[in-house]
């Protein structure tokens, strides 16, 4: 994995990574390139609802301190908030619900998509060692399980 294709720094003596934004641009950068223009749409389309998913049901899943810490940078720039200040932890633990029956994509093809990148965007933030696989280890069982849960056959 080339310097440009890394995540971003973990935590390190208290200084938390790149956030959830930051993140999610150097994915879809990672992914996008070489791609074609159809491939790229697709993938931005999964990024959007990703987004929205995350501003939506990403609250659900942080601590209290983190949770209000959202309601107040809400107060002042709702818009994004979520991905703009959140960490890739919180990030890893809303993804396991993005697959939930009431998350996929209407499309299948879409759908389909919208797990593979999912699982790719998983095994990139491990990879890239900025989530903590032992501290997080709960999350992605979880994500595991979410996969598994998706019938075999057809899952969208």
């Amino acid at each position: 994995m080339g310097s440009q294709d890394a995540p971003g720094e973990p935590v390190r003596n208290g200084v938390p990574g790149p956030t959830i934004n930051q993140l999610l641009v150097r994915f879809l950068e990672h992914r996008c390139r070489g791609r074609k223009p159809v491939t790229i749409d697709r993938y931005l389309r999964i990024d959007v609802h990703l987004r929205l998913y995350l501003e939506s049901r990403g609250p659900d899943r942080l601590c209290p301190d983190d949770a209000h810490l959202l309601a107040a940078e809400r107060q002042f720039q709702p818009f994004g908030a979520f991905c703009r200040i959140m960490y890739a932890d919180a990030l890893l633990a809303a993804l396991p619900d993005f697959l939930g029956i009431d998350w996929l994509m209407p499309q299948r093809l879409d759908c389909t998509v919208q797990i593979s990148q999912s699982s790719r965007l998983v095994h990139w933030l491990v990879r890239g060692r900025v989530v903590d696989f032992r501290r997080q280890q709960h999350d992605l069982v979880r994500f595991r399980a979410a996969l598994d849960a998706l019938p075999r056959s057809r899952p969208c």
